[in-house]
């Protein structure tokens, strides 16, 4: 059997073989997984950060497209206008709010308004002659409108990561390199001598990419006659989190932007994070250099590492430096509001439990699992201070710590044929999932995404005078 048969019959066998080897146990709830800090332990975490000089950088994914945050618009692209469809209607009655609407030209608005040419208004939306919104990036589409400019989110994502660390934030978005220039060129807008910042890109690598196969297990050929390959997920982003060198790594998804004038609490959240993770490593630090078995039982109980169970099997001081000597990760926790996303639950994986962050689509449908699913208070908003070294001081390497069996089934639709792949374990599911992870309820204010074209119209979304 050649390499490519071999590596063949692997995806093969993760796609249509795959056998669960986890299973939920309950949900993470506040003080049973998830700790909610009290107003002076904030005092005390913000403190610790604006004391602290260390080196600190945002890791923002930002290579996807914003293709889904049109979907509701597909059947009147096509020319089928439903008047029914509630959004649709929405988003004509309210075009003229979204940041994008001032860029569009004189002629194309005024057929808009004598003629009602729906169409024409989607196809400058879409095609490349236009604004081609469903092909570039989400990070470069127009969101926000202020009185004298317009901001995308990798804009707003720059400017908020200055108010966090004035005197030179440190961004680091991962993309597609054919919008490398044009994503450098709308940072620029943004940066001067005032509004310092270091930009810096990677891609993510193709070698991760995975081959499709149909409904029947035959590997999908595209339309050249080649293998069909998909990108691995956010998974695949692993390697490029892992050759970062900065000490204090700040993860957050590109959309996940407010209002410049709404965007205090999400400031002092990032801020707290921080804080959190410079007090817990350096209570970790003591225990370190004189393990105690007291000492440790305490730190659980203020951060929350690992339930009774697991508590219970800790002997000795060699055991207690064994689960300290990992990389960590402090990841914020919102209340369930109805919004897609991953939460944090109690996990039992070859008969250890810990927490993970496991997403609906893992979760095997079936009555004991709605039972747990339904008691869960909170999910993951991909908001996260991870910290690569050790207590020592030397750089982990991350992929040692990933679970590499807990990969991801994916479904897809593909010029009109069903098919199936293997991503990588999510970045913040397996790919973390022998971290030590405190999980810190955060308050709902700092969670603004945007999934649908229609959540630009929310309140964190516009200024006052929209």
């Amino acid at each position: 059997m050649s390499q490519i048969d071999a590596i063949l019959k692997e995806q093969y066998n993760r796609v249509f073989n795959h056998s669960l080897k986890w299973e939920i146990i309950k949900p993470c709830l506040v003080d049973n997984g998830i700790i909610k800090l009290d107003d002076s332990s904030k005092y005390a975490c913000l403190r610790l950060f604006e004391e602290a000089n260390v080196n600190i950088k945002f890791f923002i994914p930002a290579s996807g497209s914003g293709s889904r945050m049109f979907t509701f618009l597909k059947d009147i692209e096509e020319g089928k206008y439903q008047i029914k469809d509630e959004n649709v209607v929405n988003f004509f009655r309210s075009i003229e709010k979204f940041a994008f609407w001032d860029l569009l030209p004189n002629w194309l608005k005024e057929q808009l308004e004598l003629e009602n040419n729906y169409t024409a208004v989607l196809s400058y939306l879409f095609s490349e002659n236009g604004f081609n919104f469903k092909n570039i990036p989400k990070g470069l589409i127009p969101f926000h409108r202020y009185p004298d400019y317009i901001l995308n989110p990798f804009q707003e994502q720059v400017l908020q990561a200055h108010k966090i660390r004035k005197e030179c934030s440190s961004l680091h978005f991962t993309i597609q390199d054919k919008y490398k220039n044009a994503i450098g060129h709308s940072i620029r807008e943004v940066t001067s001598e005032e509004i310092a910042a270091k930009i810096e890109f990677s891609v993510q690598s193709c070698d991760s990419d995975v081959q499709a196969f149909d409904l029947n297990g035959v590997p999908v050929i595209d339309l050249n006659g080649h293998s069909l390959k998909m990108p691995a997920g956010h998974g695949a982003l692993l390697k490029n989190l892992n050759a970062l060198q900065d000490e204090i790594i700040l993860v957050k998804n590109i959309d996940n932007v407010v209002y410049q004038d709404k965007i205090d609490d999400s400031i002092a959240m990032w801020k707290e994070l921080v804080g959190l993770m410079l007090l817990m490593r350096s209570e970790a630090e003591k225990i370190w250099e004189n393990p105690s078995m007291q000492l440790f039982y305490d730190f659980n109980k203020r951060f929350q590492l690992l339930n009774e169970e697991e508590l219970g099997l800790i002997k000795d001081s060699l055991q207690v430096k064994e689960v300290l000597d990992r990389p960590y990760r402090i990841c914020g926790m919102v209340r369930n509001q109805g919004e897609p996303g991953g939460g944090p639950f109690w996990v039992k994986n070859n008969g250890s439990i810990s927490k993970q962050i496991v997403e609906k689509s893992q979760i095997p449908d079936n009555k004991s699992n709605r039972t747990i699913i339904s008691q869960s208070t909170h999910f993951n908003p991909v908001i996260m201070v991870v910290s690569n070294r050790s207590l020592t001081g030397e750089k982990y390497d991350l992929e040692s710590f990933a679970d590499h069996s807990s990969y991801l089934i994916v479904e897809k639709n593909y010029k009109g044929q069903e098919i199936k792949f293997a991503e990588l374990p999510g970045l913040w599911n397996g790919g973390m999932a022998n971290w030590n992870s405190i999980f810190v309820e955060v308050p709902d204010t700092v969670f603004s995404p945007v999934k649908s074209l229609m959540d630009l119209l929310r309140p964190d979304h516009m200024g006052e005078l929209e």
